[in-house]
């Protein structure tokens, strides 16, 4: 048997068609919410849902034990659009049959199966993002931090937006308009089977440059589709009742998961949890070589 299937969780019934990868993205190596994920929320979800999928869990560290893949990432996120891609390049191909599409999400969130069932999976799609310019954003804190390659996390991104100038992927992504360069959050993506051989290569770019999350993720999803999704994300719930995409959710607490539960059974929509701020602005330097290694059996 090909040792990928160790580590994919297949929710397929029949063989039916299509069928979708979701990629769990555990930005530390704590696995709190691991067990409900596989034993409450995806089978769940797979009884909500209109379509078959499998599922895959990365973490910074292998968890053979746990099924977990290992994306030799820093701990806290800073790179986490760089997952999905490995998820492609490694298990696109591990089963007799092409994924529909790619969704990428955190540990700490839950996709809505009801509201993803009205809308249309043609189409690649994220949450909504704004025009990056460093003259009106000097605020932002990150502007002010260095990747892992002891850069300027703005200076990476312009690095990665002059080379992606200067390729095959600039008559799509059209980055000498800054209205093309975007930021935003980026803790979920939904990427359709044509456009995830071009996220791979550009997200293989701002990967190179260690481009911060909030910048690669949405300039990415902005070149690849304008399409974006009603979300939830830390204090922006307003929307609770509408979102397809809610964060964060912290499963450390038990009680989470019963919001969870009844958020997508329809038994109480509007529970919202309590929202924190967790200090990730700290990078540990370090010299990244990304190399998946999976057991022989």
């Amino acid at each position: 048997m090909d040792p990928r299937q160790n580590y994919i969780y297949h929710y397929n019934e029949n063989d039916q068609s299509p069928i979708y990868l979701i990629v769990v993205n555990y930005h530390w190596n704590r696995f709190d919410s691991l067990a409900f994920f596989r034993e409450k929320y995806f089978p769940r979800f797979h009884q909500l849902f209109n379509y078959s999928f499998d599922v895959v869990y990365f973490a910074p560290s292998y968890q053979s034990s746990l099924r977990v893949v290992s994306n030799s990432l820093p701990i806290g996120g800073h790179y986490s659009y760089y997952s999905l891609s490995l998820a492609y390049s490694i298990f696109g191909k591990a089963s007799n049959y092409e994924y529909a599409g790619y969704f990428l999400m955190n540990d700490d969130a839950f996709i809505d199966p009801l509201y993803l069932n009205d809308m249309h999976l043609n189409e690649s799609f994220s949450e909504p993002s704004r025009v990056y310019s460093l003259n009106t954003t000097q605020r932002w804190v990150w502007n002010n931090h260095i990747n892992t390659n002891g850069i300027a996390f703005k200076d990476a991104y312009q690095f990665s937006i002059e080379e992606i100038q200067h390729s095959e992927y600039e008559s799509r992504c059209m980055l000498h308009e800054p209205v093309n360069h975007r930021s935003g959050l980026y803790d979920f993506a939904f990427i359709v089977q044509r456009d995830i051989a071009a996220y791979y290569e550009l997200s293989s770019v701002f990967f190179k440059h260690r481009v911060f999350l909030e910048l690669a993720g949405p300039t990415i999803s902005w070149c690849l589709s304008h399409k974006e999704i009603d979300s939830c994300n830390h204090f922006h719930w307003r929307n609770v009742k509408t979102c397809v995409h809610l964060h964060p959710v912290k499963l450390s607490d038990k009680r989470n998961e019963q919001l969870v539960l009844d958020h997508i059974n329809r038994r109480n929509i509007s529970w919202v949890p309590d929202m924190i701020w967790y200090d990730v602005s700290f990078i540990k330097p370090i010299g990244v070589v990304l190399h998946i290694t999976l057991p022989t059996s």
